[in-house]
């Protein structure tokens, strides 16, 4: 591929309930247990590039295998990990740092205000919805619902549903959204 081709790309990766409720301030997943959901991140996410917030980072210490290049979003300067990850403060320079090196794609993995801050550079959110409700301790956190990505931009463009299941105690859809290059903000650039 010459340079006059390459475009990087963003996607989000995100599970959330039935209220587009993902987790809360005192961080980890409401829920436990759902093989289907847990194999579909990690296939979706093997070999890529993963933006992830330093909270998010530090919950999945010792997740991280050599086929993934994780970058970890932090405000706190000077802050030290492996030399296999790159630790960024500011989002555009993670951007920046990805165009440089050509990465194809980074896939946003949360948290909650990593997600809102990417939502700028995002074409493609692939979305697990949890079919029940779940409660947290601590402030709870959401992701945008379909209706409001809409507002931005977004088309669901396929959809998956499975039923519960002995691996899988409530059901799930997936659904993956996109939306026109030129209607991204951060990737106009």
């Amino acid at each position: 591929m010459n340079k006059g081709e390459y475009q990087l790309r963003v996607s989000m990766i995100v599970a959330v309930d039935n209220n587009y409720l993902m987790g809360s301030d005192n961080g980890g997943l409401p829920w436990k247990g759902i093989e289907k959901d847990k194999n579909h991140f990690r296939k979706y996410v093997a070999s890529k590039t993963l933006l992830v917030g330093r909270k998010t980072f530090e919950e999945m210490d010792g997740w991280f295998q050599e086929h993934h290049t994780p970058y970890v979003l932090t405000r706190r300067i000077g802050y030290q990990t492996n030399s296999h990850t790159h630790v960024f403060n500011e989002i555009q320079d993670a951007i920046d740092y990805a165009k440089e090196k050509t990465v194809e794609e980074i896939v946003v993995c949360g948290g909650s205000e990593i997600y809102r801050l990417a939502l700028q550079y995002t074409t493609t959110i692939i979305l697990t919805i949890l079919d029940s409700c779940f409660r947290v301790g601590g402030e709870p956190k959401f992701f945008p619902s379909i209706e409001e990505l809409k507002s931005f931009g977004f088309e669901k463009y396929k959809e998956e549903y499975f039923k519960p299941s002995v691996q899988n105690e409530v059901g799930m859809s997936i659904i993956w959204l996109n939306r026109d290059r030129h209607l991204v903000p951060g990737l106009r650039k």
